[in-house]
C-alpha cells in the first residue's frame, strides 16, 4: 500500500493535465458522479479531482477526470462525464496543503472508492455502463 500512495503522491495531476489524458470518444456518454464526503471542511476554497482510471497509478494517465473547487463545505457532488463503458477505479484528491498541479502531500485529502488508504480494492470496482449515470460515493482521508 504505501508503493501505491508514494507512486500517487508523487505524480503530478493538474486541470491542464487532465484535458491531455481524456479519451475523445464522446460516442459513449455514461456519467459517473457521486458524492465526496471530506474529513474536515477546508479553511479556504480547495480544489480537487476525481479520476477514472484502469489502476491506482496517476502518473501512466486515467481514463477520464474532472476537477474543480470544492469550497468551505465537506460534502461535494461530483461528475465525470463521457467515460467509456468498462470497469474501473475511482479515487480522488483535495489539495489542502499542496499547490493545485502539484502532487499531494501530507494534510491533503485522498480517496479511493471501495476502499481506504491501508486497504484499497485490489480490482478495479466501478461498472460503467453504455450510457446513462451511475453513482459513486466517496470518504476521503487526510493523508499522513
Amino acid at each position: 500500500m504505501q508503493k501505491i500512495i508514494l507512486i500517487f503522491c508523487c505524480c503530478f495531476f493538474s486541470c491542464e493535465t487532465a484535458t491531455e489524458n481524456i479519451i475523445e470518444n464522446d460516442s459513449q456518454k455514461a456519467t459517473v458522479a457521486g458524492v465526496l464526503t471530506l474529513p474536515v471542511v477546508p479553511d479556504l476554497a480547495a480544489d480537487y479531482w476525481v479520476a477514472v482510471d484502469n489502476d491506482l497509478d496517476i502518473s501512466n494517465g486515467w481514463i477520464r477526470a474532472s476537477a474543480d473547487v470544492c469550497g468551505t463545505v465537506n460534502v461535494v457532488n461530483y461528475f465525470v462525464e463521457n467515460v467509456p463503458t468498462g470497469k474501473y477505479f475511482l479515487h480522488s484528491g483535495v489539495h489542502i496543503n499542496s499547490l493545485t498541479g502539484s502532487a499531494l502531500i501530507s494534510g491533503d485529502y485522498y480517496g479511493i472508492y471501495g476502499g481506504s488508504l491501508n486497504n484499497p480494492p485490489i480490482e478495479a470496482n466501478v461498472t460503467v455502463p453504455d450510457s446513462g449515470k451511475v453513482f459513486f460515493d466517496m470518504n476521503l482521508e487526510i493523508l499522513p
